[in-house]
């Protein structure tokens, strides 16, 4: 699949779960919910962290987005991703990890480094 394709994808199957596609608002959340895994800042992470991270993802991405936006306003995301925890079917982890893999090739691909201009000496004509 193209990079270009990967912005077209819809919903995703994986495993007994139904995945929204990766988005800024995703990209959003993970950082909120501390999901370095997602966010590039992972560092040295247990496989419990691991275990973690993949099961928050994968409520973040199935969750109807206003619960999930709900839940992270009201500072519930993490009883509703414990709740979720106990419906995860342990088979859907090695699918959910592959597909947290693709997802972060796609989104490595498209990612934009945005470089700190100086200011310009006229704030009305930016580019100069």
């Amino acid at each position: 699949m193209s990079l270009d394709d990967a912005f077209f994808e819809g919903q995703a199957q994986v495993g007994s779960l139904t995945l929204r596609p990766f988005t800024i608002g995703s990209m959003t959340a993970c950082r909120k919910l501390g999901l370095t895994l997602f966010t590039g800042e992972a560092t040295d992470t247990t496989p419990d962290d691991v275990q973690r991270q993949v099961v928050a993802f994968a409520w973040l991405q199935s969750t109807p987005v206003a619960k999930v936006l709900a839940c992270l306003r009201d500072n519930t995301a993490q009883a509703a991703i414990d709740a979720f925890e106990w419906a995860l079917k342990p088979s859907d982890l090695p699918l959910l990890e592959a597909e947290i893999n693709r997802i972060s090739q796609s989104v490595g691909a498209a990612a934009v480094d945005v470089v700190q201009r100086d200011v310009t000496p006229d704030p009305q004509q930016p580019g100069n």
